[in-house]
């Protein structure tokens, strides 16, 4: 699978905007990184994958689910290789990558363990990075990274027998796929200028135009409420950049935040944004404390 390498010590911490954090359970993990957060759309519970061995290169992972009330915690997984979770649009389900069948396939499954993995996408390549859109009518994900220009984003609509829709689809690398709160914008990551940048494009009709967003970026995640695009800029510094999304995309103003998030990218995420002024939920911390993550201001 798609490589790593130790990351120190797990979070994961609340973050505010200022950069002052909490901790929510700085033991999850047991000194294993904590990737790829993503919380509910009720703000209630996070959902983030966890290797099982010091790297991600060599370890498979398992999808853990965490009740941010109640503090409990299971384990979502417990076959397989399973990367890359999000939320389905109603909050009950977790979508991921999986090889528990052969090849990295995208499965669904209830985030209660009430029931069992429904397998949703089966292609002749292994497919990661799974996202419904807010309608629950489309699923983009991307293909794997492996070889020069590895990596291309598609979109599709599951049960219909439709082809895949090519969204992102060149010589060069594309991944980090991220469909704006309406639905109607996609936010996504390339290194075709010669450095990893972040782009967004109409969705699902992407050829029509595209936005430059970042200068030097990667890993965007959209505010839940859709008024700003988040990246992590070349000195993993989380820059939020305010945009209008309607009736077409305009970029507005950026913010350098006083943030800096260890561990992750660009293939795997440390950081997920939290509704409102909430601000963030970071799970990666290195050996020597918080003030080498969140600067203090």
């Amino acid at each position: 699978p798609e490589g790593g390498s130790g990351y120190g010590y797990s979070g994961p911490y609340r973050v505010a905007r200022d950069g002052s954090a909490e901790a929510i359970d700085p033991d999850w993990g047991n000194g294993q990184p904590v990737l790829d957060p993503e919380v509910s759309p009720d703000g209630t519970r996070l959902v983030a994958m966890v290797p099982d061995g010091d790297s991600l290169g060599y370890s498979p992972a398992s999808i853990w689910v965490k009740n941010m009330e109640s503090w409990s915690l299971q384990q979502l997984t417990l076959e397989g290789d399973s990367r890359f979770p999000s939320w389905t649009p109603d909050g009950r389900s977790v979508t991921y990558s999986s090889n528990r069948a052969g090849g990295f396939d995208i499965w669904m499954e209830p985030a209660d363990n009430s029931g069992s993995a429904e397998l949703v996408l089966d292609l002749e390549e292994s497919i990661f990075e799974p996202q419904w859109s807010p309608d629950r009518e489309w699923l983009v994900f991307r293909t794997n990274l492996e070889g020069p220009g590895g990596g291309d984003i598609f979109a599709i609509r599951p049960g219909t027998g439709m082809d895949p829709l090519p969204l992102a689809a060149t010589i060069h690398s594309e991944k980090g796929p991220r469909l704006s709160p309406d639905g109607r914008w996609l936010a996504y990551m390339s290194d075709r200028s010669g450095r990893w940048e972040v782009y967004v494009v109409p969705f699902p009709n992407a050829e029509e135009t595209e936005w430059l967003v970042s200068e030097g970026g990667h890993l965007p995640e959209w505010a839940p409420n859709g008024a700003e695009l988040f990246y992590l800029n070349d000195d993993l510094e989380i820059v939020a950049v305010r945009v209008r999304t309607s009736p077409t995309f305009v970029r507005l103003a950026d913010t350098v935040l006083p943030i800096q998030v260890i561990g992750g990218g660009p293939a795997y995420s440390a950081y997920g944004p939290v509704g409102g002024d909430d601000g963030f939920i970071l799970t990666v911390r290195p050996p020597g404390g918080l003030n080498r993550l969140f600067p203090v201001v």
